[in-house]
Order: C-alpha cells, then structure tokens, then sequence
C-alpha cells in the first residue's frame, strides 16, 4: 500500500514538473451548471455562476440577476410593464450603439440583437415579454464566440417556451470603434522631474596649487517615481451593470517625463478601461535613471474599480 502510494505521489510530481518546465498548465475543470428559476419570476435559465439579486420582490418591482464569470458577463432584468426602470436604461445604451429595442415585443417573438458596442465588447441581447412584466437577457464578453455567453442565452426562456435560438444571429461588423485591449495610444504630455547631471569645481589660493577639483555629482540607478496617480471615474453604465474589478495598464514612461505609449493588458466593460486609460495619461512622475542617465521604461500600473 505504502509502495502504491508513493508512486502515485511519484507520478503526480512529474507530471507537475512537466507542466512547469514547458509552460503549460492543466486544463481547468468544465463549469458547474445549474437551472436558475426564480419563484417569483417567470424565466428560465441555466447559469454557470450564482446569480445575485438587486431589487425587491415584490410584483412593481424592477429587479437585476447577475453574475461573471472569467471575464464574461451574464444579466437577466426583470421589469413591470408599467415601470421599466431596467428596460429603460438598457435601451439608452443599445440606441447609442446605433441599434433599437422594441418594448411591445411579445413573448411569442423575442427579439435578438448581437453586436460589438463602443468599448469593443460583443453583447448579446434577448428581448421578451409575459403579459406582467418586461424580461432581458443579456451577455457581455471580449470574444464574439464565447462560449459561455451563447450557452447562457440559449438556455433563456420565458415559462415552457422554447429556448431562444440566436445561432444564426449576425454579428453588426461595422460596430467597432476603440478597444483599449489591442489599440495603443500615441505619447501624450505629462511632467516630470530629476534629469540632468550635477558638477562642481574648486581652486586653491596662496600661490600654493590648484585645489582638488570636486567630482561630478552622478545620480544614482533608480526606478520611475510615482509623483501623482490621477484616479478614474465610474461610469454610469458600469454602475448600473454592478461591474467590479482592476484594469491593467501597460505604460511607458519616457526618460523626458513624459507618458509614451499606453496598452491594456486587463480589461473592464462599459467604459472603464478608458476611463483607466485617459487616468494613465495624467499620471506624473520622475524618470527612471541608469547609472546618472535618465532611462525609458515600461512597466504596468493597475486601477481597481469597486462599487460601495
């Protein structure tokens, strides 16, 4: 027994080795799905993430379901006819993407639209209706094919009604615009501080010589100092969508004090890479210095986005 165990433990340290030493890493379990059917609603849906509830329960209530999951974001609303609060905000944003919602849509004929909105995220949107309250699904993801996204609206249904099909659903092409995930932004002007070197000199008097001649003054190897760090604003989509999280930035800081070039390593939707973004763009600081000289470095700078 004692022999089978330690080949076992044996094995499972090789294989962890292996995985270590080419870079690879396991493949991460399937995700855990599970049929989500509120008793005082009247949808149905099967998540992979527990779904949190904004919102009373109450029949005039307008309520929020929704949960992320490895950067794919799932939402279901719920809404009175009489006072779609939800419905109302959700239209807004999909007019400013140039497309429109329809709130007299039937339950019978759902209504599907997919695009890429302004902040180069794919949506996904289900519009439907009982005849009490207004229902939309909702998915919000980098990838136009994710997954997790279309499994999560194709399990959307209103009571024993089919399950929506948005397979054969066209993606709007010419609904790109910036994507702070693949755009980099051109240098824009910032201040700094701390170039240049020091010297000084010295003479003797009394006929006597010349005094030493005191040394440059050499300013030593250091990093970028941080003088100021501007902090982002929330959007008010991003609010109203309970979105939370850090946005990673990679920022060049040039050896004039001045911000260089700026990419996105992490993202958020709805605005907030940007707003992390044009923050970036107001950071000052003092040049990294190599051996007395002021050196360009890139290095990357992190902005954490939490609702209160």
């Amino acid at each position: 027994m004692r022999l089978k165990f330690r080949l076992i433990l044996l094995l499972a340290l090789m294989a962890l080795v292996t995985f270590v030493s080419t870079g690879q890493v396991p493949i991460p379990l399937q995700e855990t799905w599970e049929n989500v059917e509120p008793t005082n609603e009247e949808f149905f849906v099967t998540t992979p993430v527990n779904l949190k509830r904004d919102g009373e329960t109450d029949a005039k209530s307008s309520r929020k379901y929704y949960g992320e999951i490895n950067g794919t974001y799932l939402y279901i609303f719920s809404d009175p006819i009489k006072k779609p609060n939800n419905f109302s905000v959700v239209s807004d944003f999909v007019s400013a993407s140039g497309k429109t919602l329809n709130s007299s849509t039937g339950s019978s004929q759902p209504e599907v639209l997919k695009f890429v909105d302004s902040f180069g995220y794919s949506q996904t949107i289900v519009l439907t209706r009982s005849a009490n309250r207004i229902y939309i699904a909702q998915t919000v993801s980098k990838d136009k094919d994710d997954r997790v996204a279309k499994q999560f609206i194709s399990s959307f249904r209103l009571g024993s009604s089919l399950p929506v099909v948005v397979e054969n659903s066209n993606i709007d092409a010419a609904e790109t615009a910036t994507d702070p995930d693949s755009k980099t932004t051109k240098p824009s002007s910032g201040s700094g501080s701390g170039r240049g070197n020091g010297t000084g000199s010295g003479t003797g008097t009394g006929g006597i010589g010349t005094g030493p001649v005191s040394p440059p003054i050499v300013k030593q190897t250091t990093s970028v100092k941080i003088l100021s760090k501007p902090r982002p604003a929330y959007t008010n989509l991003a609010r109203f969508y309970g979105i939370m999280g850090t946005v990673i930035l990679r920022v060049t800081f040039l050896s004039s004090g001045e911000i260089g070039a700026i990419s996105a390593v992490k993202s958020l939707p709805f605005g907030l890479a940007n707003q992390a973004l044009d923050a970036a763009k107001r950071t000052t600081f003092e040049p990294a210095y190599q051996e007395g000289k002021a050196i360009t470095v890139t290095k990357q700078i992190e902005y954490s986005f939490l609702i209160y």
